[in-house]
């Protein structure tokens, strides 16, 4: 049947020759087809890695932006905490010198209260005392009772801003000593 036929059937050159450049030409075929396969496989990966690369890039922008506001918005904070601290160390540098201004007039007003009352009991001594004509005798001058400067609270610093009113000669607080003048 068909296998007789086939055996039976003569191949000539020109049989030939057509059924080898058939065979070429499929084979060419195939050979194309699969180039194009291999060409469209690149094109998509190229496309694929230009999209991993935007992707990236935006991935990229975003974080870089994120991260500046976040350091925006430290930077901020950190602004806006340094005026306040700024602005309550003046208020405390203010404060400490009115304490100081009202601590050294509290002494000055302390010192002169205490000047008028040695004046007073020194007036009522003497008046008590010696009378009048003592009084008269003494002269105005000397009304205080004939008290030092070191009897009144003064030690010779001229009751400044700094040491004045219950402090000692150094003007640094403490207890007070007394001053005592060689005699030549």
């Amino acid at each position: 049947t068909l296998q007789r036929t086939i055996h039976g059937l003569v191949y000539l050159e020109d049989h030939r020759d057509a059924a080898a450049t058939r065979i070429q030409a499929w084979w060419r075929g195939v050979l194309g087809i699969r180039v194009v396969g291999v060409l469209f496989i690149r094109h998509k990966i190229v496309e694929v890695q230009m999209l991993m690369e935007r992707a990236a890039t935006l991935i990229q922008a975003r974080m870089r932006g994120c991260f500046a506001r976040v350091f925006t918005l430290k930077l901020r904070v950190w602004v806006a905490e340094r005026a306040v601290q700024k602005k309550e160390q003046g208020q405390l540098n203010r404060l400490r010198q009115a304490l100081r201004i009202q601590s050294w007039m509290r002494g000055r007003f302390a010192g002169a209260d205490v000047d008028k009352r040695r004046l007073t009991l020194a007036t009522e001594f003497i008046m008590k005392g010696a009378g009048m004509g003592a009084l008269s005798s003494l002269g105005a001058g000397s009304l205080d009772g004939g008290l030092s400067d070191h009897d009144r609270g003064r030690h010779g610093n001229g009751g400044g801003f700094r040491g004045g009113g219950g402090t000692h000669a150094a003007g640094r607080g403490g207890p007070r000593r007394a001053v005592t003048k060689k005699r030549g």
